[in-house]
């Protein structure tokens, strides 16, 4: 997910570094633990490139801790969403303007649009997911279980880039893909 960012091509505009701190409530904590088995942990909370929304993945406000779903706020705004569908989500991450959210949930990797609530499978049965990340074209760069790097294309489709076992850097075709 490193290489994710790195690749997604960073704003030709710098601007200075904020410090955030958001209060939750008592009911939504966020889940810091995590795996296929029990999701949440590494990854847990995301936020825009654009630094105007932040999700998470937080506990349902359950008697028990182990139920968790992933929650979305506008930094503009103290209300907080918690996203219907979303129960077991684990390793979210946002698109650079914070209008899509793709999470994995088993062993599926699921996109919901937070402008219209519509959620869609983008990879099914994946054996191990580690981590995904919005490019700077709305494709997703997505980390497989074999090590390697998958890329799922907006308009649907998944292109696996050869890489140079040598160098290990990415060959010209994933580059240019990623324009």
């Amino acid at each position: 997910v490193g290489l994710g960012r790195m690749l997604a091509k960073p704003a030709a505009v710098t601007e200075p570094a904020r410090q955030l701190a958001i209060d939750l409530p008592d009911s939504i904590r966020v889940a810091f633990r995590g795996s296929l088995d029990a999701p949440g942990g590494q990854g847990s909370v995301t936020i825009s490139g654009d630094g105007r929304r932040i999700a998470w993945i937080g506990t349902t406000p359950r008697e028990t801790e182990d139920d968790v779903q992933l929650y979305v706020r506008d930094l503009s705004s103290y209300t907080i969403r918690a996203i219907p569908g979303t129960a077991g989500a684990f390793a979210p991450f946002l698109s650079n303007d914070g209008s899509l959210l793709a999470y994995f949930s088993g062993r599926e990797l699921r996109e919901t649009n937070l402008s219209n609530g519509e959620t869609r499978v983008l990879v099914r049965d994946l054996l191990r997911p580690n981590g995904a990340a919005y490019l700077a074209n709305g494709s997703v760069l997505l980390a497989v279980e074999t090590g390697g790097l998958a890329v799922v294309a907006r308009g649907g489709g998944v292109f696996f880039p050869r890489v140079d076992a040598a160098s290990k850097a990415a060959a010209p075709d994933l580059l240019e893909f990623m324009d």
